[in-house]
């Protein structure tokens, strides 16, 4: 469908029952500004179950596709869905070419991403160097796939973990690691222990449950500046055996409270920031 993308004067498009197998195929009519009407269907890539949803996202002044009207309903629906999602098409046009194995470097920052999940695919396992800064990440999650990461930029998002939102969710009740208790936390979870011989002195243990992300395992150098993070521990940074170079400047937002129960101001929580930092990449290296 190439063919058709400078045929600026297009108002309706009817293409069914070819041979169109790519849902992609689809981006090559984006630039068509007055296209309204457009029939694909019985084409072998409409048996994916999200061509209707992609279509009317990346075509966003299709009036009727496939002999139906569009609802506001399902428009929203296809917003909801691909805002803010990267797609392979994105990073061709970033980068200039398909070849994805053979990217190194890429920068994407400014570019309103929330969704990074085509990073994670077999083509992209030999990036080394990621630049997400200014967009709207909340989950790295789908990065796991990554084993060559060293270089990871995230300042300016909507981060507050390292671990995606489920498994949040899902370990909110655990213990933090013993490597990162503090002092006061320490005596106080010792005078809590059972009578019993059994519990006696000993701390509070890690479940376990933490990154299982082979492409965080490897990073040496993160940035997470000015992102929603209130307290480091959330962050475990002792999943990350390699980390050396840690950015982490606290933004307003989060700089003002969280779990610690601070309220100093943002210029004393950065220096409790930068102090924990140290005592956490400290755990790290011991490990």
């Amino acid at each position: 469908m190439r063919g058709l993308a400078n045929v600026t004067s297009l108002m309706e498009i009817y293409i069914g029952n070819n041979e169109i197998e790519e849902i992609a195929e689809m981006d090559n009519l984006k630039g068509l500004p007055r296209l309204i009407i457009l029939d694909v269907s019985g084409n072998p890539f409409c048996t994916n179950s999200e061509y209707r949803l992609y279509t009317l996202y990346r075509l966003k002044k299709l009036k009727v596709l496939d002999g139906i009207g569009l609802g506001l309903s399902e428009v929203a629906m296809a917003k909801e869905k691909y805002c803010g999602k990267l797609t392979k098409e994105f990073v061709v046009e970033k980068v200039g070419h398909s070849f994805f194995e053979h990217i190194r470097e890429i920068n994407l920052s400014g570019s309103k991403i929330k969704d990074v999940e085509v990073l994670g695919g077999p083509e992209f396992k030999n990036l080394r160097e990621v630049t997400l800064d200014n967009n709207n990440l909340v989950d790295l999650s789908t990065l796991q796939d990554l084993p060559s990461l060293s270089v990871l930029r995230l300042n300016h998002n909507r981060i507050e973990s390292l671990r995606s939102a489920s498994d949040v969710a899902a370990s909110n009740n655990e213990i933090r690691p013993d490597s990162v208790v503090g002092e006061g936390e320490r005596e106080r979870e010792r005078e809590g222990e059972g009578e019993g011989d059994e519990g006696k002195g000993k701390l509070f243990t890690y479940s376990g449950r933490g990154l299982n992300q082979p492409g965080l395992m490897n990073v040496e150098v993160l940035h997470l500046g000015f992102n929603r993070i209130t307290d480091i521990r959330d962050l475990e940074l002792f999943n990350l055996p390699n980390l050396r170079v840690l950015h982490l400047q606290v933004s307003e937002r989060s700089g003002r409270s969280g779990r610690s129960g601070r309220s100093g101001g943002v210029e004393e929580d950065e220096k409790y920031m930068r102090a924990t930092t140290k005592l956490t990449l400290f755990s790290v290296q011991r490990h």
